[in-house]
């Protein structure tokens, strides 16, 4: 039985399908639904071509998907199906990553046993070293020294 068809706007279509605008902007484009452009005064428009709701809906039952429903079900399993191989993938380099990791930080930790002991505080000649600079055979302190000095008298 051939149902009469309806021209329904963008937003109507959007509607009955429950679906949202842009979903049935891409449907179109992608020729899953039937719709042409409709001249208005106002410019053009277009229509969606959706068969009239019958009288009685077709019975749905969950187990017998749409052959659409379907496609979409085997489209996101070969997704997930991708998608759990490249996670497999992502924990073998972690796994890797970190055996790496623990393998630097025993040497790390060894070669700072083999080191001898040092104070991590600088003496005060090296302090002073690393705020002097040399001009000209002349030894003088840098503008930030000078700065602090001069607050230090203020």
């Amino acid at each position: 039985m051939d149902h009469p068809s309806e021209q329904l706007t963008i937003q109507e279509a959007a509607a009955r399908l429950g679906v949202s605008v842009v979903t049935v902007r891409r449907r179109l484009k992608a020729g899953h639904l039937n719709g042409m452009k409709v001249e208005t005064p106002q410019g053009y428009e277009w229509r969606v071509c959706l068969e009239a709701p019958s009288e009685d809906p077709p019975p749905t039952e969950p187990s017998s998907p749409s052959a659409q429903s379907s496609g979409e079900i085997m489209a996101l399993r070969g997704t997930i199906e991708v998608l759990e191989r490249e996670l497999a993938g992502r924990n073998q380099e972690v796994e890797r990553l970190t055996s790496l990791l623990s393998r630097e930080q025993e040497i790390v930790r060894a070669m700072q046993l083999a080191l001898p002991a040092t104070s991590t505080q600088p003496t005060a000649q090296e302090q002073s070293m690393t705020t002097r600079r040399v001009v000209d055979d002349q030894v003088t302190d840098g503008w930030w020294s000078r700065m602090i000095n001069r607050l230090r008298i203020a």
